[in-house]
This record gives structure tokens, C-alpha cells and sequence, in this order.
């Protein structure tokens, strides 16, 4: 409008003269229910004012076209930065895509290799079981060897993304199998089953991983020549108890790479909380320093009832 002052080139305004009065203020803007208008001083009739005005509804349409047109080219932009983003995305997983699938296909092939070593192994301890029948050397070796082979079907598992196996089990049975493997190995341990009359739904191979590891834990990382490890189930719980010199750091005993022990790599109770969450099992943990501890691994999920 004050261009149009100036130059007198107002197309689409409306132009008029009006006399000057004290209630008008200039270079205002004013509104009316059709027109948007302003007044300008006329150097030449000073008695006078020009009033510039512009209709309503083409301002209102005007505006709508620039917000409308704005909003076509916002939505232009988002597209191309998204379509761009999606690109650059996949170029730069390309590889890290590549890498797991090469870290896969060797990992799987490292399985199948180790198989020839794994059946050798078991053909030479059929060969020493009939030869040395009934020491207990070689019922640990065989445990051990069963271990791995649970160790290798878990991988591949994991690797095929299956789902376990389930099946029915006796939990009394499979905790008196489970502390046997450890009986010979920890002589000064007293262990104790008070599992009675429980049978839950869920994968063997994977929960004799689960509780083997905790009780293993339970013995290899306590110095108290009393020790006693207590297991049983209360209130759908089944707890694995020990009475020796607790734990810590016990919000750090899940984490991969957590160990208290200066060998080893401190993968063993991550890979159970894994193991535990496929299996729909809960662990929770309760520890004090030289009073022992306890897990806790809720079977509401898989007990029979």
C-alpha cells in the first residue's frame, strides 16, 4: 500500500480521496468487514488524504494460496529429505550388513566343522565307558561332553532364529541330574534338593544352561569351606540358595564383561538372563555381602499345573 502511495501503480487496490480528519491516524492499518485499508498524507492537497484499500477476500484468498504453496514445498522438501535419508541409510548399513552375514556363515560353518572333533570324542568315550565302567571320571566327561553339544544346539538356535524346543519336565529329576554333574567336581559342597511334585513346560537343553550356571557360580566364586547350596520351589519361584560370601556389585552381575573372577570373560550369567528371557523365565537376585545369595527364577510362565 505504500508503494502504491508513491507510484500510483495500485493495481487490484481501490484508490480514493477523503478529507483529513484528527481521528485518522496515517500509515495505519485498518479493517472493516470488506476491506483492508490506509491513509497517506497528499503533499499536494494537504486538506486531503489518500485512502489506499484492498479487498478482504482477495487478501483472504492470497493468503491462503502462499500458505497453501508453502506448505506443497514443505512437503516436497520432507519427502526428498526422507527418501535421501533412506538411501544414505542403506548405503551405510550395506556394509555392516555384509559383516554379520560373513560373521554368521563362519560362525555356522565353525559349527559344522566341529562337529568331526565333537564325534570323535564320543566314540572314544563309549570306548573308555566300556573299558573303565563305573569311575566317575568318566561320567564327568560325559556331562562335559553333553554340555557342549547343548552349547552348539543353543547356538544354533540363536543363529536360525527358532524357536526351542519345548517339552515336559520333571524339575525335581532335572535338579538332581543338575547337581550331580557337580557333586564330584565340588566335594566340599553340600547340596541340597527340596523340589517336589513339579513339572513345567520349556526347553531342557537351554534351563540346564540357566541352572547350571547359577550353581556353578555358587561354588566356583565362594571361599566358605561350609558351603551349602540349597534349591527349591516356593510360590512358583524355583531359588538357588548358597550360604557363602554374597555378591557386591550385584547390579553389574548381568552385564556382558562382568566378572569377579580374573580369568574368564564374564559372558556366563549374560547369556542366562538371555537364555532365561527366550524361555519366558524372570531371574531376580538377592545378595549381602558374607550372608549369601539367592536367585530367584519365576516359572508362573511355564510351570504345570
Amino acid at each position: 500500500m505504500k508503494l502504491c502511495s508513491i507510484n500510483l501503480n495500485c493495481k487490484n487496490y481501490g484508490i480514493s480521496f477523503v478529507k483529513k480528519d484528527k481521528n485518522i491516524d496515517v500509515n495505519k492499518l485498518y479493517k472493516d468487514s470488506s476491506d483492508i485499508y490506509s491513509y497517506f498524507n497528499v503533499p499536494e492537497a494537504p486538506k486531503y488524504l489518500l485512502k489506499i484499500s484492498y479487498e478482504k477476500k482477495s487478501y483472504n484468498n492470497l493468503k491462503d494460496n502462499i500458505k497453501n504453496s508453502f506448505f506443497q514445498r514443505y512437503l516436497i522438501y520432507a519427502i526428498m529429505l526422507s527418501i535421501l535419508s533412506i538411501i544414505f541409510s542403506l548405503y551405510s548399513l550395506y556394509p555392516l550388513k555384509k559383516a554379520l552375514k560373513i560373521n554368521d556363515e563362519f560362525v555356522k560353518d565353525m559349527l559344522h566343522d566341529i562337529n568331526t572333533p565333537l564325534a570323535a570324542m564320543n566314540i572314544n568315550l563309549t570306548y573308555l565307558e566300556k573299558q573303565l565302567n563305573g569311575l566317575s571320571v568318566i561320567d564327568r566327561l560325559k556331562g562335559n561332553y553333553n554340555s557342549i553339544i547343548a552349547l552348539q544346539d543353543n547356538l544354533k538356535n540363536f543363529l536360525d532364529n527358532s524357536k526351542l524346543q519345548k517339552e515336559e519336565i520333571d524339575l525335581s529329576s532335572f535338579i538332581d541330574k543338575s547337581i550331580n554333574n557337580f557333586k564330584s567336581i565340588y566335594k566340599d559342597v553340600e547340596f541340597i534338593n527340596s523340589v517336589e511334585n513339579t513339572k513345567i513346560l520349556t526347553n531342557k537343553n537351554a534351563l540346564k544352561r540357566v541352572v547350571g550356571n547359577i550353581i556353578q557360580n555358587a561354588c566356583k566364586h565362594n571361599i566358605n569351606r561350609d558351603l551349602r547350596v540349597e534349591i527349591g520351589v516356593e510360590n512358583n519361584y524355583l531359588y538357588i540358595k548358597d550360604n557363602g560370601n554374597g555378591i557386591k556389585n550385584i547390579n553389574k552381575i548381568f552385564t556382558r564383561g562382568y566378572t569377579k573372577s580374573k580369568r574368564g570373560l564374564g559372558l556366563g550369567l549374560s547369556i542366562v538372563k538371555k537364555l532365561a528371557l527366550e524361555l519366558n523365565i524372570d531371574i531376580e537376585v538377592k545378595s549381602k555381602v558374607d550372608n549369601g545369595t539367592t536367585f530367584y527364577l519365576n516359572l508362573s510362565k511355564v510351570i504345570i499345573k
